[in-house]
């Protein structure tokens, strides 16, 4: 998958002219960094006790962006 971008992705800064992609997992999802982060994403940002789970539990977030430029 690294080699491969994801489509709405490449439609986000190919087609729309998008400048920057943002994205938000719960923090702990060393997986889906993993993932992002092999297609081009940059964590960025954590957010705790951002939001509530489906048990009523608060959740930290982490933000990854990626670039057009970099794209």
């Amino acid at each position: 998958m690294a080699e491969r971008k994801p489509t709405a992705c490449r439609f986000g800064f190919e087609k729309m002219r998008l400048h920057r992609i943002t994205l938000w997992v719960v923090a702990g999802d060393s997986a889906a960094r993993r993932v992002y982060e092999k297609v081009g994403f940059v964590t960025e940002d954590l957010l705790a006790g951002s939001s509530i789970g489906s048990e009523g539990r608060s959740l930290s977030l982490a933000g990854a962006t990626a670039s057009g430029t970099t794209w």
